[in-house]
């Protein structure tokens, strides 16, 4: 074998590998696959160096100069119905903490928590001013979660049912009561992840139009 594939990436036979590739966490290659010489896959980000070894953290000096707030930094496998909190502190929080605490000097940088039955408490602590997650759809709610961090909480939208198929009135009753279940306080309105680029404008304009009656 003439590629590395970290331990915990998944490579289903016959496939093509070409010499030099790596395979990072979680990563899954799928029969019949065909991947070149030198090609970096992964789910998270990597430095890579011109003598083929990666370092943690990530340079975000380029991301810096264009003046960026933050990051928003998505999370997709801290999720009970896929690992264990052993797994993933092994896994995923040992890649994670590096790359946020590199981001540590910038203001606005945002975890997502992507999935049902995540693993709030578990990634309470992150060093970011925000947490997201599918409050509608997974524990905690907002109010929970508000009390379980220092800093703020986003959602209130569902993304799909919602902002997606929903009407504005649908939008209107969402955020209002996200809004009373926070206080408005350490409060951000949005969907539990991101926002369909197909969601009608009326949907949009809806959910702007609550947070400036507040």
């Amino acid at each position: 074998m003439n590629y590395f594939k970290h331990e915990s990436a998944f490579v289903d036979e016959p496939c093509q590998i070409g010499d030099g590739t790596r395979i990072w966490h979680f990563c899954h290659v799928m029969a019949g696959a065909r991947i070149g010489e030198r090609c970096n896959l992964g789910i998270k980000y990597y430095r890579i160096t011109g003598d083929g070894d990666y370092k943690e953290p990530y340079d975000f000096e380029a991301a810096r100069e264009r003046g960026i707030s933050g990051i928003f930094f998505a999370v997709q496998h801290a999720s009970y119905e896929i690992l264990t909190e052993a797994e993933y502190a092994e896994f995923g929080m040992r890649y994670d903490r590096p790359l946020l605490e590199a981001a540590g000097d910038l203001w606005l940088n945002v975890l997502h928590l992507h999935g049902r039955r995540v693993m709030f408490d578990l990634l309470a602590d992150y060093p970011v001013q925000v947490v997201n997650w599918h409050d509608l759809e997974t524990p905690p709610t907002l109010s929970e979660g508000k009390e379980r961090i220092k800093g703020a909480v986003l959602g209130g939208l569902r993304q799909w049912e919602t902002m997606l198929r929903g009407t504005p009135e649908d939008v209107w009753q969402e955020a209002t009561e996200a809004i009373a279940q926070t206080g408005g306080e350490r409060f951000i309105l949005g969907t539990g992840c991101v926002t369909p680029i197909t969601a009608p404008w009326a949907n949009l304009r809806a959910a702007r139009q609550v947070v400036k009656r507040v």
